[in-house]
């Protein structure tokens, strides 16, 4: 059993150097996140850990919780010298749960708002993704993300119409693909093996392998497949 602990722990350090560019600051960092730090909750036997890649920014709140079930790659890039930032914020009282292997590009932001709790299965995103979350997004399973796409729950201000909410949750279930340029907009659920086409508007629902284009988004084909 301890031989098993050693080997993960090897496991984890070696990815941690070869991610943060055996850049001592970072990797120091990456180590307090992991190791140290109360607001990071990890699970080493199935390497729960973040992942630093460098320009890669980490801002924990009061009360914030990041809880990983599973490697979490914070600023993958294709271009390896790209000093873009990747911003990972967690604000007063907020959770972030990984529960599988996810990855986020570089130039991504990502910004959970107090009390809120964003939640991610296997997910990856491409380059500059925007989340936003100020009550709850729920994404299931396998999530392909492309270029620029952007995902949020909250409208941030409020309208003076009757009936209007601020905030409503997003859910997004399992083998879905976001399309370069899409954006999903607050109180959408995108249903299993669909595909939202490139810069599309996401205001209503979206059914079961379907795949929706246009603003606002509309079904353009139905019982589609899909391979990631």
């Amino acid at each position: 059993m301890k031989s098993n602990r050693f080997i993960w722990l090897a496991k984890i350090l070696k990815r941690g150097l070869g991610h943060t560019q055996y850049r001592p600051c970072l990797f120091c960092r990456f180590l307090y996140l992991n190791f140290f730090c109360k607001r990071v909750k990890t699970d080493l036997q199935n390497e729960g850990v973040i992942y630093l890649t460098p320009y890669s920014i980490v801002e924990l709140r009061k009360g914030s919780l990041l809880e990983l079930h599973g490697p979490f790659t914070l600023g993958v890039k294709t271009i390896r010298k790209s000093r873009l930032e990747t911003r990972l914020f967690l604000d007063k009282n907020a959770t972030m749960t990984v529960n599988e292997d996810s990855s986020i590009g570089y130039g991504s932001d990502i910004e959970v708002l107090e009390d809120a709790h964003l939640i991610i299965g296997h997910c990856y995103s491409n380059f500059n993704c925007t989340i936003i979350c100020g009550k709850k997004i729920e994404m299931q399973g396998h999530t392909a993300i492309g270029r620029d796409v952007s995902i949020r729950d909250t409208n941030a201000h409020h309208i003076d119409i009757e009936g209007y909410k601020v905030l409503r949750p997003v859910k997004v279930e399992d083998h879905v693909w976001l399309c370069s340029g899409a954006t999903i907009c607050p109180g959408v659920k995108i249903k299993e093996g669909a595909v939202v086409g490139a810069n599309s508007f996401v205001i209503q629902n979206v059914p079961a392998r379907s795949l929706v284009t246009g603003n606002p988004a509309k079904v353009a084909l139905k019982d589609i497949d899909w391979n990631i």
